[in-house]
């Protein structure tokens, strides 16, 4: 008996850490169930300054109801049966307007499951932030066109730059704290940044608007994630091309598993470098370097005496990855770096600490349909070709082009790329799905082919790796990928998209 009275302790601890704390239950005894045909939607507005006014629901632009909002959380319902294509919110208060694009009534229907209720939790787009108001607003001006779906939602954010959207949502947030930097004519942030033109024109007037972005987007709350969400791989693509163009870039980042618990991320350096992942109750993971590696970043002015020039060194302290917006098969995420650099040839070379951030998409994997069949690969494939790039300070794996690849039973092939001789090859699946190919030349590929959900349109997200004079180089990259002879003809079939960022430095 007194052997059993231990137990007895842990087991009853164990039931009582499993009940909802009493801040839970108060929290779910102020929230009333949704009314019959209805969904609750329960969200926050998080915005700088002491702001109060009204939410508006609207369907497919039709406004459906209004509420009294400020800070914080509020609660509006929605239809549980219609077929709007597009369901938004808006935030109006003197100086303030944010927009939020929640996507399809259905889908937001289903996604409430049997008790009615939707929180930020279950949709990002219920947090009506400066973040939420810029993935709108980009996915409007990408091609000048508001996205009717949630197809059209996702490939718009494909194609919007993380730049641009780090841009705007910085400006955003600057203007709600302080509406007098607004030019004359502009009642809000929200209006300005919709003005390509004059929001430029107002950046390079006050150049503050969207500097130091990590202090606006470190604070923003994020919904709750772990390794799960990161597997099999986490492919932050950069922006696609038009729809049905293909467009080969080394501008990607790949993470993916490695050993015992670890990840090795591709396209941050020259090299790919393995962390340890720590995920965190703020919804952050935590990369922490196995080895910290002092490496030359080039000459710039000494920080003590500008007419000197002096060598630039960076060694990464860490990185860590935010998920700060999800939808339909696309996500958006945050990557930080904290560096400490140093000028150990400069007259004052005291070290330095600097964060920067990053904003990419990631193609949903787990919720599409991420590899073809293997019987489906024999065959002929437009696929990307990668070639050893020797720079004079470094070497790397670039894109250059795509090559026909015919692919045989039992794992032989032949890439033909453009302008070179046939390449025989081999390939097959490895361990994270990738297909790997290993040419004749010491070239070696692994790709991974990701569906958008149509059939047609696929992102390759790859790493790669070259032998040039002895030395291995390696790179990773993102290409676009159309199956059969091209899309059927559609919204945004003809969609002019731009080449570069629009917004922000450079910007026209």
């Amino acid at each position: 008996m007194d052997r059993s009275a231990p137990w007895t302790v842990v087991a009853v601890a164990v039931l009582l850490a499993m009940l909802p704390t009493a801040a839970t239950q108060a929290a779910r005894l102020r929230t009333p169930p949704a009314a019959p045909g209805t969904v609750l939607l329960v969200g926050e507005v998080d915005v700088g300054g002491t702001h109060s006014g009204m939410i508006e629901l609207l369907l497919d632009g039709e406004l459906q109801a209004r509420v009294p909002a400020g800070q914080g959380a509020f609660q509006i319902e929605l239809p549980a049966t219609g077929a709007a294509g597009m369901v938004s919110l808006e935030y109006l208060a003197p100086g303030v307007r944010l927009r939020s694009l929640l996507g399809g009534q259905q889908r937001l229907a289903w996604l409430a499951g049997r008790d009615g209720r939707l929180t930020a939790q279950d949709a990002d787009g219920l947090r009506v932030t400066p973040l939420a108001t810029a993935v709108a607003v980009l996915a409007t001006t990408v091609d000048g066109v508001p996205p009717a779906t949630d197809a059209d939602l996702a490939e718009a954010i494909r194609a919007a730059w993380g730049s641009d959207l780090q841009v705007v949502a910085t400006a955003l947030e600057r203007l709600a704290v302080d509406p007098g930097r607004l030019p004359a004519g502009f009642p809000d942030g929200l209006s300005l940044v919709a003005d390509v033109a004059a929001f430029n024109a107002a950046l390079r007037a006050d150049p503050g608007l969207a500097a130091s972005p990590q202090l606006v987007f470190d604070p923003m709350p994020v919904s709750s994630v772990g390794l799960a969400d990161t597997r099999p791989v986490l492919a932050l693509a950069g922006p696609h091309g038009a729809p049905g163009t293909p467009l080969e870039s080394n501008g990607a980042l790949l993470m993916e598993p490695h050993g015992q618990g670890d990840v090795l991320l591709h396209g941050m350096d020259d090299r790919p470098q393995l962390y340890a992942p720590r995920p965190e109750m703020s919804g952050t993971i935590q990369l922490l370097p196995l080895q910290s590696v002092p490496t030359w970043v080039g000459y710039a002015p000494c920080r003590g005496d500008e007419k000197a020039t002096g060598m630039l060194v960076a060694t990464v302290l860490g990185r860590d990855l935010r998920r700060h917006w999800r939808g339909q098969g696309v996500s958006l995420w945050q990557i930080g770096t904290d560096v400490v650099y140093e000028q150990p040839d400069c007259p004052d070379p005291q070290p330095w600490q600097e964060r920067r951030i990053e904003l990419w998409a990631a193609p949903g994997i787990p919720r599409t349909r991420s590899h073809d069949a293997p019987a489906m690969l024999v065959g002929r494939h437009a696929l990307p070709m990668v070639c050893g790039v020797d720079y004079p300070h470094h070497l790397v794996v670039e894109a250059c082009g795509r090559a026909d690849h015919v692919l045989a039973r039992g794992g032989s092939g032949t890439a033909y790329p453009v302008g070179e001789a046939p390449v025989a090859l081999t390939w097959g699946r490895d361990a994270s799905g990738a297909i790997r190919f290993a040419y004749a030349d010491g070239r070696v590929s692994r790709q991974w082919l990701i569906d958008a959900g149509d059939g047609v349109v696929q992102t390759v997200a790859w790493v790669a790796e070259a032998v040039i004079d002895g030395y291995t180089a390696t790179g990773s990259g993102h290409a676009t990928r159309i199956r059969g002879a091209g899309m059927k003809a559609g919204r945004r079939a003809a969609a002019p998209v731009p080449a570069g960022p629009r917004h922000g430095a450079g910007a026209p």
